[in-house]
């Protein structure tokens, strides 16, 4: 059964995580995670200034299966099958050991051994830590209460951690590795425990370093674009959800950019982001509702906010990272999907309508999108000032309009695509790419002054065009030879 429990599939992130949704409930405001590399003595603890147990909580804690699933949760209680504890450890370890104390009351500690287990063939739980750890809970006997949990044999962290000096170095470059994962995962998986200021504000640390939180709603933002916000009922409570358009990645300097992106990027973190009791459970995807993943919808992020109540009717799994919508809500949820995705190509397409435009500025973009039964189809506005500049120029319609269905048809959307999604940031301008864009500014107002705006409308128009828009301080520069 323990060898069946260790397969169930966590991450080392989701695992830890797992063994702090139980801090969280025993109301701890502080919770520092330890990860040190000792090769085969490498450890990870994690320690709680909660309420901590008496000896018979803790013995039920460490029981497989120590709370009926169904069992009504209290507000806060991020726990369901009393199973995280020993699931989340196992999957990582080979001897977890828990030591704690209640306000007043004596240190407990009690460890499970799996190669004890596997040589006896018995239940034992053990007393005390393992021969050598004891020193392990010196902070905790300096605390009132709280509780420490210890893994040690990480045998799926790092394997067996022999002698070759290679094979250390590969062991310990995992090790590293993972304490990055863990501590942007934590960040984003706890971020709303972590915003909280005040005497409720909870602090999280890894290796003595403040976990920061990241919140993939970007809420905070003013640039964002907020959904209205709606409720969905299930079995008579209430589920809120609402959609985001984040700000199109031009609007960005490249250190706010790469907080937009998130720890696992655009395409990952669109869709829906699922929470419970303030605990996220599920970043990014969109829930089996037959709607695929696409570069083009990066920018739709929409927020469902569940009550504990209902996590069996929307099969919250034991690692608490997979949810499966309820058939009464897949209608509702698909609909508010859809209208975020629409919104969110708009200003993917358009970004220039995102910008603020200077009084009296019209983003004016010269292409639009056209669905048609094979997808869609990009074409050259027409309507815009300088296709219309040109169109009056006698004899140049009918060429200008060949030019235009040429270009039309042999757009490679694909590879601007492809180019924009793998683009790490927005390029600053050099100078000279500065004075190109002056230079070709220059004539497009040229362009429109000759065919009868006024020097000042064809200054605004320019101004609003794309992509002048990105550059509110852009000039137009007309080089002596071209006056």
């Amino acid at each position: 059964m323990i060898e069946a429990m260790r397969a169930l599939g966590y991450s080392l992130q989701s695992a830890i995580a797992d063994i702090m949704d139980n801090s969280i409930s025993a109301n701890a405001q502080r919770i520092e995670v330890t990860m040190d590399w000792r090769e085969a003595a490498a450890f990870v603890s994690v320690l709680d200034n909660g309420l901590g147990m008496d000896r018979a909580t803790l013995i039920n804690a460490m029981r497989p299966g120590s709370r009926n699933p169904l069992d009504a949760r209290s507000p806060g209680d991020l726990g369901r099958f009393g199973m995280g504890l020993k699931t989340a450890s196992f999957s990582q370890c080979r001897c977890l050991t828990v030591a704690t104390r209640t306000a007043g009351g004596p240190l407990e500690v009690r460890r499970w051994d799996l190669d004890h287990v596997a040589a006896t063939g018995e239940w034992q739980l053990l007393h005390g830590f393992q021969p050598g750890s004891e020193h392990h809970a010196d902070r905790l006997t300096e605390m009132t209460h709280g509780t420490l949990v210890l893994w040690e044999r990480l045998d799926r962290l790092t394997g067996a951690v022999g002698d070759d000096a290679g094979a250390q170095l590969r062991a310990r470059m995992q090790f590293l590795n993972g304490v990055r994962k863990v501590e942007q995962h934590l960040g984003m998986i706890f971020h709303r425990f972590l915003s909280v200021r005040g005497k409720r504000a909870r602090r999280m640390l890894l290796n003595g370093h403040p976990v920061a939180p990241w919140d993939p709603m970007l809420s905070e933002r003013e640039t964002i674009e907020q959904m209205p916000e709606e409720w969905l009922w299930l079995d008579g409570q209430a589920i809120r959800v609402q959609g985001t358009v984040l700000p199109h990645h031009s609007r960005l300097e490249s250190e706010a950019l790469r907080e937009v992106e998130g720890p696992r990027g655009w395409n990952s973190q669109q869709g829906f982001h699922v929470y419970r009791d303030g605990r996220l459970l599920v970043a990014g995807g969109w829930l089996g509702l037959g709607l695929e993943r696409d570069d083009r919808f990066r920018l739709a992020r929409i927020r469902i906010d569940l009550p504990s109540t209902i996590d069996q009717q929307w099969g919250v799994d034991i690692r608490k990272s997979r949810v499966t919508v309820p058939p009464s809500l897949r209608g509702d949820l698909k609909r508010i999907a859809e209208l975020t995705r629409d919104r969110a190509l708009r200003v993917y397409r358009h970004r220039a309508r995102l910008l603020t435009p200077r009084r009296g500025e019209e983003v004016q973009g010269l292409w639009n999108v056209r669905a048609t039964s094979n997808g869609y189809r990009h074409e050259i506005d027409r309507a815009h000032p300088l296709v219309q500049a040109l169109q009056g120029i006698p004899g140049a319609r009918s060429a200008l309009d060949a030019l235009l269905q040429l270009i039309e048809e042999t757009l490679p959307v694909e590879r601007i695509w492809l180019t924009e999604a793998t683009r790490d940031q927005v390029a600053t301008l050099s100078d000279g790419d500065q004075q190109a864009l002056q230079i070709l500014m220059g004539k497009v107002y040229a362009v429109l002054v000759a065919s009868g705006y006024s020097n000042q409308d064809a200054l605004l128009q320019a101004r609003g065009m794309d992509p002048f828009c990105h550059h509110p301080d852009l000039m137009p520069l007309f080089p002596p030879m071209e006056l």
